[in-house]
């Protein structure tokens, strides 16, 4: 989408005022995971959204963790790789989705909780 400006036409910014907690998965510089983030980084850009990238180290502990973490800082999107499984994610997409948090997982499925979220 475009808008008129008196210097010509600026993309809208469809994102502005959202906030998007990003769980990388990986570690920093980790090949598969950078790649992904890029492509998070450069839609957040695109879209004119703050996206929060937290590392895991490819850790299940630590993704469990920082799942719990970014629903309780409440961003308004959360992105996961849901290697930790619906029985230990389950629990928290339903406190996201309770509390108006949109979640989307990453190369995995929660087949329960896709049409929750």
């Amino acid at each position: 989408a475009l808008a008129a400006t008196s210097y010509g036409f600026e993309p809208i910014k469809m994102g502005e005022g959202i906030t998007i907690r990003h769980l990388a998965g990986g570690p920093p510089g980790c090949p598969f995971a950078t790649v992904v983030v890029n492509g998070a980084r450069q839609a957040a850009h695109d879209l004119g959204c703050k996206l929060e990238v937290i590392w895991s180290d490819w850790s299940v502990e630590d993704m469990v963790i920082d799942f719990k973490e970014a629903v309780a800082a409440r961003p308004d999107g959360i992105v996961v790789y849901g290697y930790a499984g619906e029985v230990a994610a389950g629990p928290i997409i339903d406190e996201a989705v309770s509390k108006g948090i949109t979640v989307t997982s990453i190369n995995t499925n929660f087949p329960t909780y896709e049409k929750k979220c």
